[in-house]
């Protein structure tokens, strides 16, 4: 998925928009969750708090990548 991301977002916008997410977890739109199947994972019901958590350590993890502080490949 982050290979996708960086094919499809110029990188300066990328880095605004994983810098958002990860200061801003609770914030956005809860429709979004709905969209999670897409991603394979479980049909089972969706907590959105641990998806907002989540979703602003990728946002860091990510980031971190983007601008070569992490490896591509830690976890």
């Amino acid at each position: 998925m982050f290979y996708q991301l960086q094919q499809d977002i110029p990188k300066d916008q990328l880095i605004k928009v994983l810098y958002w997410i990860a200061l801003h977890p609770t914030d956005g739109d809860d429709k979004a969750v709905g969209e999670l199947w897409a991603l394979r994972f479980s049909n089972d019901p969706v907590d959105l708090e641990q998806t907002r958590e989540r979703a602003a350590i990728y946002g860091v993890k990510l980031l971190g990548r983007l601008l070569g502080k992490l490896p591509h490949g830690a976890s």
